[in-house]
């Protein structure tokens, strides 16, 4: 069973966005086609600031968003790798397979 998660409706909102933007970029319909092999569900603040959030806003929301582990920070020199400093997120595996649970009820299918 995945994680339940207890998001404000602006955090949801956000969290929709950020997997909706994953979806679009890989071609994927609804969550659960991430498990499909794309492992890599990147996640951006800009994508917020794109989606209508303002920049003072998303910042605050991205904050929200990692303390409550929809969104990780990816170290990429644990595996040895320099990213030179480039930030990378990505939408943890848990909130995408719980929003799948509640996709369809949500106006995901829509």
């Amino acid at each position: 069973m995945s994680k339940e998660y207890q998001l404000t409706e602006n955090e949801f909102r956000a969290g929709f966005a950020l997997v909706k933007n994953c979806l679009g970029e890989m071609g994927g319909k609804r969550p659960s086609d991430f498990g499909n092999g794309d492992c890599f569900t990147w996640a951006y603040p800009y994508v917020l600031v794109e989606a209508g959030w303002t920049k003072e806003s998303a910042a605050g929301t991205w904050g929200a968003l990692l303390s409550k582990g929809v969104v990780q920070w990816h170290d990429w020199n644990e595996g040895g790798m320099d990213n030179e400093g480039f930030d990378e997120f990505f939408v943890c595996d848990a909130f995408w397979q719980w929003l799948d649970t509640v996709w369809d009820e949500k106006g995901g299918a829509a």
